[in-house]
């Protein structure tokens, strides 16, 4: 029993530490960010004001934070970006040779928004008045156009924005199958602290496509089981 709780206080540590780097990091970014642009003009494309990052290092700095801001931070750097066709191009480009799923649906989030502003606007703004199981079953008629929007709802303001929203958007999702949607869900199931929201992540998820779907449930389960053996063999080891 003890050498659980010990385990289970190692596992809680790492994971604070990991989260602390991390929000230090961004904080740092976004200081940076803040005195090297221009915020009223949007992003330069080389204005001569940022004279500390220039071409790939900066496009690299927006992506990183379009995939990790959340709430009014990445509301406001979204609109940065969409007022500039040149740093969307570059926002994509740079996404292309990542490996990590964040910033490819960062990207493709903004993309959406830049092809399909205008229905992500009319779906936003009729929402209030949308029964969710019965728009689930309509929704099919818009296909995957308004995946993006739906991405962008549950990582960036899944905290934020009431529980039905965030519910009839996870109908979305469910109603047009896509394995992009599956790192999204999960992340989404991970970081909500309400159960009814994880409840219908997960049922969401049921609804994509079943072996892609095996395969990552594969993964996270491995990745789990290799987490515990590294904790209980440094934990024996000490």
């Amino acid at each position: 029993m003890v050498v659980g709780n010990r385990l289970a206080d190692l596992i809680q540590r790492e994971r604070m530490n990991s989260c602390k780097w991390l929000g230090i990091i961004f904080l740092v970014v976004q200081a940076f960010l803040t005195g090297c642009l221009d915020v009223k003009a949007g992003y330069p494309a080389d204005s001569g004001k940022n004279i500390l990052m220039k071409g790939d290092e900066m496009n690299d700095v927006r992506l990183f934070l379009i995939a990790r801001a959340e709430g009014d931070l990445y509301q406001k750097e979204k609109e940065k970006l969409l007022s500039s066709e040149e740093h969307v191009s570059a926002l994509l480009e740079e996404s292309r040779d990542s490996d990590q799923w964040e910033y490819h649906i960062a990207a493709s989030i903004i993309d959406g928004w830049r092809k399909h502003g205008k229905l992500y606007e009319t779906v936003l703004g009729e929402i209030e008045a949308i029964d969710a199981e019965k728009y689930r079953q309509t929704v099919k008629g818009i296909e995957k156009d308004i995946l993006p929007l739906c991405w962008e709802m549950i990582l960036k303001f899944g905290n934020q924005y009431e529980q039905w929203k965030i519910i009839t958007f996870l109908y979305m999702i469910s109603a047009v199958p896509d394995e992009r949607s599956i790192e999204p869900l999960m992340w989404f199931i991970e970081n909500t602290d309400s159960e009814e929201l994880r409840q219908r992540a997960a049922r969401a998820i049921t609804f994509l496509p079943k072996d892609a779907v095996k395969t990552r449930l594969k993964q996270t389960e491995e990745q789990h089981n290799e987490l515990i053996k590294t904790v209980k063999d440094a934990l024996f080891e000490s």
